[in-house]
């Protein structure tokens, strides 16, 4: 088999290429809906200032802006969807929790195409409103992987919440900061810390792959409830996918700015990352309604290149 070429970007895709992606995108739907999720869709456009104010200045520059002729308002092609469902599910009225909701759609950043970023990025994903147990979403994971026989060799766990809350309060420096924490850029991070705060940002940027919950709880100066969730986590993780290395990313503060707990990766022996999520209960604050959630997103481009793969290597049956 021929090696598939994609344009840049990853706009365009012939066939038979896109009819697998979506066959593939359909499938994933359906699984999450065998877990209780019900689908929905959000817009593609929202207006800037209804959300300027909760993104960070780095996603606001990078998102694509246009005018809306009709009233002069600024318009942004979303950046992100769980914001939006996020904000959905806050805003209706008689809704009952726990709620699980799933969505498929395109992101859309202005960046450089680099090191697996796209301008244009396929997601499905899910959100679980009203609890922070992650079960169901390993659940679906796992019955993901195991129907697409796609081995996952990594899972890697973070929590943000105490760097988060030092980085909350820098202000102007504040993208600067999460930068040079998901960097370990220690030059940039004595010049924007200093004395305790740089002494604990130093300690707490280690990679744990001999879990030790004593020495995390200490080095990440995680409560007893944190420790305790994160021990529940990893034991389920540990169950769930037996043949997977499981670390701590102690510089982990989540691929996104809403995660404000616990954070997971899941990389395909490939060394893709094809699904990524977290807890973010102070968005739901920030939109009024301050309960428990935590949610995922697959990251529909790099599992359906990972699946190519494995295919031309060999290690995967055409299907």
């Amino acid at each position: 088999m021929r090696r598939p070429s994609f344009p840049e970007g990853g706009a365009f895709l012939p066939a038979p290429f896109a009819s697998e992606r979506r066959r593939l995108e359909n499938r994933l739907i359906e699984i999450l809906e065998e877990y209780g999720y019900s689908e929905i869709a959000t817009s593609v456009f929202f207006y800037a200032d209804q959300i300027e104010r909760l993104l960070p200045r780095s996603i606001f520059e990078q998102s694509y802006k246009l005018t809306d002729r009709f009233t002069g308002r600024t318009m942004l092609i979303r950046p992100d969807i769980t914001l939006q469902v996020a904000k959905l599910v806050s805003t209706l009225p008689d809704i009952k929790f726990p709620l699980k909701v799933c969505y498929a759609g395109k992101v859309f950043r202005d960046q450089i195409n680099h090191a697996g970023r796209s301008r244009e990025t396929k997601q499905v994903g899910a959100e679980f409103f009203g609890s922070n147990d992650p079960t169901g979403i390993f659940d679906f994971i796992e019955k993901m992987a195991s129907e697409l026989s796609i081995p996952i060799k990594l899972i890697s766990i973070g929590n943000g919440a105490a760097i988060r809350k030092m980085i909350g309060n820098l202000d102007s420096r504040k993208s600067e900061a999460v930068k040079a924490v998901k960097t370990q850029d220690r030059a940039l991070l004595k010049k924007i810390f200093t004395g305790e705060d740089y002494k604990f940002i130093d300690r707490r940027l280690r990679i744990f792959d001999r879990v030790d919950f004593e020495e995390i709880k200490r080095f990440c100066r995680l409560s007893e409830a944190e420790t305790e969730n994160l021990r529940r986590t990893i034991d389920l993780l540990s169950e769930k996918f037996k043949d997977s290395d499981i670390l701590f990313d102690g510089s982990d503060i989540g691929r996104f700015f809403y995660y404000d707990g616990l954070t997971f990766s899941f990389y395909s022996k490939t060394g893709q990352e094809i699904a990524s999520g977290g807890e973010y209960r102070s968005l739901m604050r920030i939109f009024g309604n301050p309960i428990d959630a935590v949610g995922a997103a697959i990251n529909l481009d790099n599992l359906y290149m990972t699946i190519k793969n494995l295919r031309l290597s060999g290690n995967l049956e055409e299907r």
